[in-house]
C-alpha cells in the first residue's frame, strides 16, 4: 500500500495510539481488529488491553500481530482502569481508545491525523459518527456537535470513539476515573475542559458505537444514572441539572411507579431543557 501524502507543512504523520480494551468480546473482536488494519494510517500503534478472556480473545489477537502493536491479557480493575493501563504503555503524541464492539469508519485516523498536523493549536479533535446495531447495521447518525463554552455541561454530545485527544492532555487530568463504569468519557471530557483545552470539531464520520441490549451503557439502568448524577455534582455543584433531576426521580419514584406518569414527567423535563439538555432518563427500579 502507497503511504498517503503528508499532511501540509509537516514531514511525518503524527504517531496515533489506539487502546483497545476488552474483556470476553471474541464475536466483535475480530472485526474490530480487522476495521483498523484496514485503515491504512502510516503511524498508528494498537494496544490492546484483555481483561483475562476465557472465549478464544488472546488467539484473534496473536492472528492479527500485523496490526496490535503490544498486547496484556490479565485481570484488571474494569474499563477505566484497562484504559489507563494501555495509555501507560501508548507512544503516541495522539490517543484514544476504541471499545473491543466497536469501530472506525474508512480512512478516519487518516482524517484525524490530518486535522492534528494541520491544526496544532486543537488539543481535541472529534467527528461525527453513528450508532450500529449488534450486527452492523445502520441505527442513526450522530453529529459533530460544535464546540463552545460549556458545551458539554448537561449532556455527553460527542460519541466517544470519534474523539482523540494529546496524551500529555490525558496524563495532565490524571487519567480515566478507575471508579467510573458508565461515564469515564464525560468525565474526562468536562476535565479537559476545565485544563482550558481546544476543541475542533470535524465535518467527517470517524467512529461507529455499537448499540446493544447487554452492551454496559445500555444495560446500566439506574446504577448509570447514579454515576452520571455524581459527575455532575463533582464539576458543577449541587445545583447541576443531571444530579437534581436524578436525587428528583429518587425522591418521587414511590408516588410515581405507573409508567404513564413518568413518561409524563420525562416529556416535561424534555419540553424544560431539550433533548440534550439532561441524561437522566432512568427511573429506580
Amino acid at each position: 500500500m502507497t503511504s498517503p501524502t503528508h499532511p501540509a507543512g509537516v514531514a511525518a504523520w503524527p504517531q496515533i495510539s489506539l487502546i483497545v480494551p476488552s474483556l470476553n468480546q471474541a464475536h466483535f473482536l475480530e472485526a474490530t481488529l480487522a476495521c483498523l488494519a484496514q485503515q491504512g494510517y502510516p503511524a498508528l500503534e494498537v494496544v490492546v488491553v484483555d481483561g483475562g478472556s476465557t472465549d478464544g480473545s488472546q488467539d484473534i489477537i496473536r492472528r492479527h500481530d500485523d496490526i496490535v502493536t503490544r498486547w496484556v491479557s490479565e485481570p484488571d480493575g474494569g474499563q477505566s482502569d484497562a484504559i489507563n493501563k494501555g495509555m501507560r504503555l501508548a507512544t503516541g503524541s495522539i490517543v484514544s481508545w476504541l471499545n473491543s464492539d466497536d469501530l472506525l469508519f474508512e480512512g478516519a485516523l487518516l482524517a484525524i491525523g490530518r486535522a492534528f498536523a494541520e491544526n496544532p493549536q486543537a488539543d481535541v479533535i472529534y467527528g461525527s459518527g453513528a450508532k450500529i446495531d449488534e450486527g452492523g447495521g445502520w441505527v442513526k447518525a450522530v453529529p459533530a456537535t460544535p464546540a463552545g463554552p460549556g458545551f458539554l455541561r448537561n449532556c455527553m454530545k460527542l460519541l466517544q470513539n470519534s474523539v482523540f485527544f494529546k496524551r500529555a492532555l490525558f496524563a495532565r487530568v490524571g487519567g480515566l476515573d478507575r471508579q467510573l463504569h458508565y461515564a469515564m468519557d464525560w468525565d474526562m471530557f468536562l476535565k479537559f475542559e476545565e485544563a482550558g483545552a481546544v476543541f475542533l470539531a470535524l465535518n467527517q464520520p470517524i467512529g461507529k458505537w455499537r448499540r446493544y441490549a447487554t452492551a454496559k451503557t445500555c444495560a446500566g439502568g439506574w446504577s448509570r444514572a447514579g454515576e452520571l448524577a455524581r459527575i455532575g455534582r463533582a464539576h458543577h455543584g449541587w445545583r447541576d441539572r443531571n444530579h437534581l433531576i436524578y436525587r428528583f426521580k429518587q425522591g418521587v419514584s414511590c408516588l410515581t411507579k405507573n409508567r404513564p406518569l413518568r413518561q409524563f414527567v420525562d416529556a416535561t423535563l424534555v419540553r424544560a431543557f431539550g433533548h440534550q439538555g439532561f441524561m437522566i432518563y432512568e427511573w429506580p427500579a
